[in-house]
Order: structure tokens, then sequence, then C-alpha cells
């Protein structure tokens, strides 16, 4: 069976959305896009160690929401499970759809959060002026994503505000076994504003579910935004995101991914420093344990001279899991003075456990500082055998070498509050691991 096919008849018979017209163009071209197209496999250089095509060739539903409340028991579940909780401005998701009464919070200073659906008809004209620059994505997914999605998160930040509090998003699976999910997210920062957004994407259910998450991200001149992605899966559920960022002169951004478990998750961040002194850091911090499976594929583009970017990104592998880092930095022939570095690090706890690791460089232009290191090991005997003989226990021991290894990317999380929470869950991870 062609699945191409088979998914752009889904969007056909699902056509008569509640949209206007001009992002049901989008829609179009991104599926006329989509027709050219096929599923990477194995045999695809960027899906070499994930396939993505197994989960996803398969007649798997399109999710809808039904007419049903967000029921007492659903309610129960989120308070007793362990999603952080930060005095922030939330929301939640229900299989990539919002959840609460009112679709959208007009928060003070003019900030916009809430459905994406509902945004673009409320408020058409700050999502007309984005969508005036859409062109079909390269990657399949993506645009498989724009043509299926029928709802996702929403966060607009007025030109030189910063909200009071941060911005929690709480992206929750729990439908018809088999669904295929597909949220489409964007965040637009005008210029000099800044934000806190946190993402939390966890299962209610133990059921088998297949996500094809897409988040898009603009930032004006001088903006800043600080994204933190946790992600807590079921042993049955594919997770795949895609981060697009743009970012104007001088505008700054760091990205923090914490994977904490899943069958197979794979966390694409694209970005785009298109205005001179923009700066993005990605950081990312993976524990797979059993058969999971953790991939991040980061592609930095510095399309302008002056800019600065920073890669760092660790895993720590139990039993058979294994794990991909892929690092990509493509330095245009414009882009003098560019600053680009990049590291993994990875802590294999069982010799069965597997990390691969492919840093890129792709560098057009002559006066530029760029440099890749990686390393894969257990953890250091010395620091190991040091805190034995201090009277610690061999799995105490153990707990502290690898918190002190994840600190490294916690630490530079700039919301205390948030950054807090974190290591918390952290720790928790270790307890429930050892």
């Amino acid at each position: 069976m062609n699945f191409i096919e088979y998914y752009i008849n889904q969007y056909q018979k699902a056509r008569p959305w509640d949209l206007p017209d001009f992002v049901f163009d989008i829609k179009d071209r991104a599926m006329e896009k989509l027709s050219t197209m096929s599923f990477p496999s194995s045999k695809d250089e960027a899906y070499r160690y994930t396939n993505v095509a197994q989960a996803l060739e398969k007649e798997m539903t399109i999710y809808r929401p039904s007419n049903k409340d967000f029921g007492t028991e659903k309610i129960k579940k989120i308070l007793n499970s362990d999603i952080p909780e930060i005095d922030s401005y939330s929301i939640a998701l229900n299989n990539g759809y919002h959840l609460h009464n009112e679709p959208i919070h007009k928060l003070p200073g003019g900030v916009i959060l809430g459905s994406f659906v509902s945004v673009v008809k409320q408020f058409e004209s700050i999502y007309r002026d984005f969508a005036s620059k859409y062109e079909p994505s390269d990657d399949v997914l993506v645009n498989l994503n724009t043509m299926l999605s029928g709802d996702g998160f929403f966060v607009f930040v007025p030109a030189g505000f910063k909200p009071a509090k941060p911005i929690q998003i709480t992206s929750l699976f729990d439908g018809s076994n088999g669904a295929l999910i597909q949220p489409h997210n964007l965040i637009i920062m005008e210029p000099g504003s800044s934000a806190d957004v946190f993402v939390c994407d966890y299962t209610l259910s133990d059921g088998s579910f297949v996500c094809n998450d897409v988040t898009e991200v603009v930032l004006g001149k001088s903006a800043s935004l600080n994204l933190v992605r946790m992600q807590k899966a079921n042993d049955a559920t594919s997770l795949i995101t895609h981060t697009i960022v743009r970012q104007s002169a001088s505008s700054r951004m760091k990205t923090h991914y914490l994977s904490l478990s899943g069958a197979s998750i794979r966390n694409n961040l694209t970005v785009t420093l298109a205005g001179k002194h923009a700066e993005h850091t990605a950081k990312g911090l993976s524990f797979t344990r059993k058969t999971e499976h953790a991939d991040n594929q980061i592609l930095i583009i510095h399309a302008s001279p002056d800019c600065h970017s920073n890669q760092l990104f660790k895993h720590i592998l139990s039993d058979t899991s294994t794990g991909v880092f892929t690092g990509r930095i493509v330095v245009a022939k414009d882009a003098q003075k560019t600053l680009a570095y990049q590291r993994s690090s990875n802590i294999l706890l069982d010799p069965k456990a597997k990390m691969n690791i492919r840093p890129q460089l792709e560098i057009y232009a002559d006066d530029v500082k760029c440099s890749h290191g990686a390393t894969v090991g257990q953890l250091d005997a010395e620091a190991l055998f040091y805190l034995r003989s201090r009277g610690i226990g061999e799995i105490e021991a153990k707990k502290l070498l690898l918190q002190a290894f994840a600190g490294e990317i916690l630490e530079d999380i700039e919301c205390e509050l948030l950054k807090k929470e974190m290591m918390k869950t952290v720790e928790q991870k270790m307890k429930d691991n050892f």
C-alpha cells in the first residue's frame, strides 16, 4: 500500500474543517508536495538510525476529538501524575487538541495563549503575516503534519514585553489505541519580547500512540526565548518532534530537551540564524532503558555574520537501549565571524547499550571558529572508587556521578522555577532506575 496516498485520502475525507480559506491553501500546498514524497527509511541518511516508516506505514486513524467533556477521571490521572507543576500561565492539550472551555487566554501585556485553530480564526491578521511566507518543507513528516493537523498551541508575545510567569503547555496522550496525533504549534515573539516556555509530553495510558509534532518559532529583532521540552511517554509510544526556528538580528534562544522515557523519541531541531548577532544554545539530556530509543537531530544554519551557536547533548543508556545524536552546523559564505560549538557526551551503563554520534560541519566562510567533540564511555572508575572509599555505597555513588553528569545540561535553564523542577525530576528518575 502507498501510505502517502492513504493519508492524503484521510485528509480529503476530513477537509470540511471550520478554518479560513488561506489555511486550507497552506494545507493543500503541503499535500501537493507530500504527494511527490515517500516516508524515509533506514537508507535515508537523516533517518539512518531511526526507522520512522515503521511507525507511520500503518492504517492508523487520524485522531479527532469527540464531544465528550474532559472528565473527572482524566483530571484525577493528571493530578496524580508526576508532571511538574510550577507557578505559570498554563494550558493543556489532549491528543493535540486544546482542553479548556476558553480556547484563547488573553494574558497581561497583550500576550495570547491558547488553541492554534482558535487563534488563527480570531486573530487572523497575526497568523496571516506569518503564513504569507509559507513554503512546503523538504521533510515529508513536516508536510504530513501541516496537511493533517487539527489543532495545537499558539503563543504570541507582543513587542518589548515579558510575561510575569513562565508559560506551561502540557500535552497529554490517551487517545484510541493506534491513533496518529498531529499537533501543530506556533510561537511568535515580536521584537524585544522575551518568555520562558515549558512543554511537557506525557502519556496517561499504556496505549500505543504515534505523535508527529511540529512547533514553529519566529523571533523578532532582540527577542529572547527559553524553550524547555520534557518527554515522558510509555514504552509503546513513538514521539517525533520538529522544532523549526527562525531568528532575527540580536535575538537569543535557548532550547532544552529532557527525554525521560518512550519507546522511540526523535527530536528534530532546525534553527536559522537569519540576522546579525543572533544566538542559539541547544542542549539535551536523554535517559533510555530496556529497548528504548532516543534520537536528537540538530541543524543550525548560520546565514548571517557575527552569530553564535552552541550544542551540548548527553545520553545515559541502560540495558539494550540505543541513542543517536546528529549535530550539523552549516556556515553560509557571507556568515563571517561565526562562532559555533558542538559536543556530545554519553554514558553506557550496560555493555549492550549503543550510542551513534554524527558530528557534521559545512563551512563556506573563512573567518570562523567552529569545533565539535564527542565521547562515549562508562562512569569514571576513579571517581566511583573515590566516592566508595569515603563510605558511600555503590548505587548511591553512581547516582551522584550521574546527577553531576546531568547537571551541566540542567544548570543552563534560566528560569529558576523550571530549573528546580527539572532537577527534582532527574533525581526521581535516578531513584526509579537504581
